[in-house]
């Protein structure tokens, strides 16, 4: 299972006060259609059927199946960068 560092909890605790998400909102992180291998993260207002479903203390993250079998293990962290986009980041269990 993915867990989270307390930095991407406290953003993705934020996710569901946003008016357009609503109080299901999370993090979504799946496999491109592009079918190139890349995972991508949105902000959506519920898992899709077939998500894992992971609310740590009200952040959540609803993993695709290719996304809770890549990352099973991994650790979810985010950051700020200087222009104050949220960037995440997976890192895997050494």
């Amino acid at each position: 299972m993915l867990t989270l560092t307390e930095n991407a909890r406290d953003i993705l605790r934020k996710v569901p006060h946003q008016p357009e998400l609503g109080p299901g909102a999370g993090l979504r992180i799946s496999r491109s259609q592009a079918g190139d291998g890349v995972f991508l993260t949105s902000l959506t207002h519920a898992p899709r059927r077939g998500d894992e479903v992971l609310d740590d203390d009200g952040a959540r993250v609803f993993l695709g199946p290719l996304a809770a079998e890549r990352y099973d293990g991994g650790r979810l962290d985010a950051r700020t960068d200087p222009q104050g986009r949220i960037e995440f980041v997976v890192r895997r269990a050494s």
